[in-house]
């Protein structure tokens, strides 16, 4: 539990409270949490810093390619770390795996 200011989102405890889970040794393998504690880049970081399958439902895409007809959204792609790939709509897999730093997550 963390008593925060209404300004701070629930995105940003999630690496925190993943942190204190891990001082604890208690980190679970999947950790199931609500649209509030999950973006790209968290599930990225929990599964890369602790090995966590951070569950939830992704925020909607307000991105040109999620409002014109023939793209898609980023939840149309399927991100398999343990074989690091990714799959598009249409069965493709990638042919490339690269690990970036962006915004300072790894």
């Amino acid at each position: 539990m963390a008593t925060t200011d209404a300004t701070v989102e629930d995105s940003q405890l999630t690496a925190t409270i993943h942190q204190d889970l891990a001082a604890r040794e208690l980190l679970p393998a999947e950790h199931a949490v609500d649209m509030g504690y999950t973006s790209a880049a968290l599930l990225v970081e929990a599964m890369s810093t602790h090995r966590v399958a951070l569950l939830g439902p992704m925020r909607s895409s307000t991105s040109r390619h999620a409002r014109c007809e023939d793209g898609f959204e980023l939840s149309a792609f399927t991100i398999d770390f343990e074989q690091q790939h990714a799959i598009c709509p249409a069965g493709h897999t990638s042919s490339r795996w690269r690990e970036e730093t962006s915004r300072g997550v790894p």
